[in-house]
C-alpha cells in the first residue's frame, strides 16, 4: 500500500514580547468555512505548533501545480484563516488602543510588510469590533507563497505583538506601624519612582503610593527587580511585578494611559 507524505509549504509563527521565550501561545489558525473542503480535496494539510501553525501539501505535486489546480478549479488565490484566542487577559498585556474592541487582519499583500532574514513579518492591521474571541484575520496571497517558498524551506511568515506598558503604582500599607522615612524604590535598570504620597484605598485604609514616572512594559515573569529601601536599608528586596488580569485606565489633559496597581502589607 502506498502511503502519502507531505511537504511543508506554509509556516506562521506568533511572537510576543508578555512572555519570556517571546512565543505567544493559545492562538487557532481554522481554514475558513468555505476553504475547509477545498483542503481536504487538495490533500493539504495543516498542524497546529507551539506558537503558530505549518501548512503541508503532498510531496507528489509541486507547489505551483496545486496552487493553479485550487484556483482553476475553486477560482481561490488566496490561504484564510480565522484567528481565534482562548486568553481571555490577551487585551490586557498587548499594546492596544485602550479604547473600544479591536479585531487584526494580517496580509502578505500588505505593502507594510517587513523582511528579516528568511522570514516575512506581517503588518498588522486594526479594525473596531466587538470584545469576543475571534481576534483576526490572516490571508497569504498564492502569489507571494510561489515567491518566496523553496525547495529547501516553506515560505516563512511571523505575526508579532508587544506588550502593553503601564504605569506601575505601588501601594505600601504600613500595617505594622514600623516607621517610614526616606523610602525609595531601586532598580538596575534606571527606572525612576516618584516620592511617596499618602492616600486612600478603596477599602478606606491609607497607603503610601509611588508611582512609575515612565510606562513599563508588563511581563509574565519578574522582569525587572525593584527593591524597596527605607533610609537606605532594604525593606523589600523584590517587589512583585502586577498582575495582567487587572488593569486600569488613567486621563489627564485628555490623554490616556493604563495603570497598573500593586498592594505591599509591610
Amino acid at each position: 500500500m502506498n502511503q502519502t507524505t507531505y511537504k511543508p509549504v506554509l509556516s506562521i509563527q506568533v511572537y510576543h514580547t508578555y512572555f519570556k521565550d517571546g512565543m505567544m501561545r493559545g492562538l487557532q489558525f481554522v481554514p475558513v468555512s468555505s476553504s475547509s473542503i477545498q483542503f481536504q480535496q487538495a490533500g493539504i494539510v495543516i498542524k497546529q505548533t507551539k506558537n503558530g501553525f505549518q501548512l503541508f501539501a503532498r510531496t507528489d505535486i509541486e507547489l505551483a501545480s496545486l496552487l493553479a489546480e485550487l484556483q482553476n478549479n475553486h477560482g481561490i488565490t488566496v490561504f484564510s484563516f480565522d484567528i481565534t484566542i482562548q486568553d481571555p487577559i490577551f487585551y490586557n498585556y498587548t499594546d492596544l488602543p485602550l479604547v473600544g474592541s479591536v479585531s487584526f487582519a494580517f496580509s502578505s499583500e500588505d505593502p507594510r510588510n517587513k523582511t528579516e532574514g528568511a522570514q516575512t513579518i506581517l503588518h498588522p492591521s486594526l479594525h473596531e469590533g466587538e470584545a469576543t474571541n475571534q481576534l483576526g484575520e490572516l490571508h497569504i496571497a498564492f502569489d507571494d507563497l510561489l515567491a518566496l517558498a523553496t525547495n529547501d524551506a516553506p515560505a516563512s511568515f511571523a505575526i508579532a505583538f508587544d506588550a502593553r506598558p503601564t504605569q506601575w503604582c505601588y501601594y505600601f500599607l504600613n500595617a505594622s506601624s514600623h516607621p517610614l522615612d526616606g523610602l525609595e524604590i531601586a532598580n538596575d535598570a534606571g527606572i525612576k519612582f516618584s516620592d511617596p504620597v499618602a492616600t486612600d484605598i478603596e477599602n478606606g485604609d491609607q497607603a503610601l503610593l509611588m508611582k512609575s514616572n515612565v510606562l513599563i512594559p508588563l511581563s509574565d515573569y519578574g522582569k525587572y527587580k525593584f527593591s524597596f529601601l527605607n533610609n537606605g536599608t532594604i525593606i523589600i528586596g523584590y517587589l512583585p511585578s502586577p498582575d495582567a488580569s487587572k488593569i486600569n485606565i488613567a486621563e489627564s489633559d485628555g490623554v490616556k494611559w493604563a495603570t497598573s496597581s500593586i498592594y505591599i502589607y509591610l
